[in-house]
């Protein structure tokens, strides 16, 4: 680790003797790496206190966890309903990844399968950290469509994690969902701040567009996302776009585009 303030170098060094212990070794990694940071006691309690990994101990569950999340940003909810599918298989009690495969089936309108792996979740979060289980607590009452104890469960949790992407694209989602466009449209600027290609916030952000009648410039973010999607492979993606895209032009009273996209989404 480089001190550029002080002209210094610092090695860190962790092992694990197998793939087991890894986890625990970078946590000592990570733990090295507080030691040496230049900050006041106080902001290392804090920054230690809101440090966030989901609470499993298999290597595998959290690499499936961790790409079905990659995949979920990117608006391919049937590949991520996979991922996230092999990650409870991998460690059957590990809830945040049952709360997420809750969500990827809210997605894909399978409500029967979201009211189940959702509730799985809670039920399997009792002696979890707290911000975990409220985070679960959150996505469950999104899935149940409890709009209210949903924004309220991640204004909450975006006061505790106010860097995190996925608070705020959810909480944009709930704001969309109530009819609140200003507050969506604010809330999922911040992801977009934060990661420019999110092909599911140029998405929600097109749609909000739509919603708050300002079709054309709904336009520039779909596009965008539409870009995304064909780069990364993604035809669950890009169908949803496209039908976006041809309810702008429906609402330019542009028909022959509107059917146009219309179409091809209905072809995918």
């Amino acid at each position: 680790m480089e001190d550029l303030k002080h002209n210094r170098r610092v090695p860190l060094k962790s092992e694990a003797p197998n793939e087991k212990q890894l986890l625990q070794s970078v946590a000592q990694l990570a733990q090295a790496i507080q030691q040496n940071l230049a900050l006041p006691t106080d902001v290392l309690k804090e920054l230690r206190s809101k440090t966030f990994r989901p609470s499993s101990e298999s290597v595998e569950a959290l690499r499936n966890y961790h790409e079905g999340m990659e995949l979920e940003r990117q608006g391919n909810h049937l590949e991520a309903a996979k991922r996230f599918e092999a990650s409870v298989q991998a460690d059957p009690g590990f809830a945040l990844a049952y709360s997420r495969l809750g969500q990827t089936y809210s997605n894909l309108r399978n409500d029967d399968k979201a009211e189940q792996f959702s509730r799985k979740a809670v039920d399997l979060s009792d002696k979890l950290p707290p911000q975990e289980r409220y985070l679960i607590q959150a996505n469950y009452a999104q899935v149940s469509n409890d709009n209210r104890k949903a924004i309220e469960s991640y204004e909450n949790l975006e006061k505790v994690s106010p860097d995190d992407m996925d608070v705020h694209f959810h909480l944009g989602g709930l704001y969309e969902s109530t009819g609140a466009y200003d507050k969506a449209r604010a809330e999922l600027a911040k992801v977009l701040a934060i990661d420019p290609n999110q092909v599911d916030a140029l998405l929600a952000t097109g749609r909000v567009e739509i919603r708050s009648k300002n079709p054309k410039g709904s336009l520039d973010y779909l596009n965008r996302g539409l870009s995304l999607a064909v780069q990364l492979d993604n035809p669950d993606g890009k169908a949803t776009i496209l039908n976006a895209i041809g309810a702008a032009y429906e609402q330019l009273n542009k028909p022959e585009e509107a059917l146009r996209n219309y179409g091809e989404s209905l072809a995918i």
